[in-house]
């Protein structure tokens, strides 16, 4: 509830999905620590949705090097209306 009342001004808000690119599967196979400290990273930007039941969906961002997503976050329920904002960003992001 107390995070409905925070977001209650914001229309989304947009996050990198990921903080970094993600090592091979090769790179962390024989390194523990590594595997850790990668997965605690590669879920950190999306587990804030998930922790307080809101809505997201990450959107490809066309044109990079290396593959990146575009995570955009709204208030729980709010689906439709995320839904027809990512459509809308992702027009924007084939340009």
């Amino acid at each position: 509830a107390a995070m409905d009342e925070r977001l209650a001004a914001v229309d989304v808000l947009v996050l990198p999905t990921v903080p970094m690119v993600a090592p091979s599967i090769a790179a962390m196979a024989g390194d523990e620590e590594l595997r850790d400290t990668t997965e605690g990273l590669l879920l950190r930007n999306t587990q804030v949705a998930n922790q307080f039941d809101l809505c997201a969906i990450s959107l490809p961002m066309p044109g990079l090097a290396l593959p990146a997503g575009l995570m955009l976050v709204a208030r729980h329920g709010h689906d439709r209306h995320l839904l027809a904002v990512a459509a809308a960003m992702e027009v924007l992001l084939k340009d």
